[in-house]
């Protein structure tokens, strides 16, 4: 097998986003190109900006659509703009970025994105309906973070201090009627950009809401951290939480 391909199914994310990136790879993704030229029927033309073929690139990096929703993401991939014109080689280059801080979070919130850019499209194609790149990109950042907190509770289970009671890990519930609210800071030197993650939980382990801050400037991560929990507190206090 090829490093993209080990690496792909090595990733830890739900196993419909491997299966999807995999689809992507293998060029069977049914954007409306592939429909068409398999089937020789449907229109060939993106239903989301309307301008050009619906290309699997043409669908994740070059319609408004997309563009939208790099652009408010809280990870930035610059460096990756020469290889938009080919899924394969950009996915090539993306898997490089493992050795940075912090890289493979960042690359399994791009799966996240990748896979918001697909479902909007699919809202458009199917129902005619439009989704706002924020609202696309707090999906993502949600389901991220969901993921992520998923996992670690199921790492944390059975694992004993050397007293040999059980600890716990992972993320936990508050207080009844409370909400807990987690944050996390993602940074790109390269770009001087960073962006925070913010998602809130009930005490039942719900949902309540998700945000994605990207920032015009990158510090260090300790700070962008701070500021990130600064940002959380400025948005409890706008949703009335106390």
């Amino acid at each position: 097998q090829s490093p993209s391909w080990q690496f792909l199914w090595l990733l830890i994310i739900l196993y419909m986003l491997n299966h999807f990136v995999w689809k992507c790879l293998r060029e069977i993704l049914p954007v409306n190109s592939v429909i068409r030229d398999k089937c020789g029927k449907g229109d060939h033309l993106c239903k989301c900006c309307g301008e050009s073929t619906e290309t699997l690139e043409h669908l994740f990096f070059f319609c408004s659509n997309a563009r939208a929703i790099w652009k408010a993401a809280p990870v930035q991939w610059d460096g990756l703009e020469g290889f938009r014109n080919n899924f394969w080689h950009w996915w090539g280059e993306l898997k490089e970025a493992r050795s940075r801080e912090n890289g493979k979070d960042h690359i399994v919130l791009t799966v996240n994105l990748l896979w918001q850019i697909w479902k909007n499209r699919n809202e458009q194609q199917f129902n005619n309906k439009s989704r706002g790149p924020w609202e696309a990109v707090n999906k993502a950042v949600g389901e991220w973070h969901e993921f992520q907190l998923a996992s670690e509770e199921g790492r944390g289970r059975g694992m004993r201090n050397q007293q040999g009671f059980e600890e716990e890990r992972g993320w936990t519930k508050p207080q009844p009627s409370w909400i807990k609210v987690n944050t996390d800071a993602a940074l790109n030197s390269n770009s001087n950009k960073a962006g925070w993650g913010v998602v809130a939980r009930n005490w039942k382990g719900e949902l309540v809401g998700s945000w994605a801050i990207p920032t015009r400037s990158c510090s260090n991560a300790p700070q962008e951290e701070a500021l990130a929990i600064r940002g959380a507190m400025v948005i409890a206090r706008q949703m009335g939480w106390r």
